[in-house]
């Protein structure tokens, strides 16, 4: 993790390519533990009160805004 000086010394563009590669990891993490707790409530594991399909919406929500929202890399 950069400090915040070392953070202010990076050109701006440096810094929109590492904060838009972060935000995309993000998507990803966010998606995988929704799908993992969605598995874990169709399982049995969890008491279902809805949470599954609530869980996989959000999951297509992020992949959906993060595709148009967020640019490829190297268009920051």
């Amino acid at each position: 993790m950069l400090d915040s000086d070392r953070w202010n010394r990076l050109p701006e563009p440096h810094q929109l390519a590492l904060a838009d590669a972060a935000l995309r990891e993000a998507v990803v993490t966010l998606a995988e533990q929704a799908n993992t707790l969605a598995d874990a409530i169709e399982a049995g594991v969890l008491r279902d009160q809805g949470g599954a399909d609530a869980l996989r919406l959000l999951v297509r929500l992020m992949h959906a805004t993060s595709r148009e929202t967020l640019l490829p890399a190297g268009h920051a």
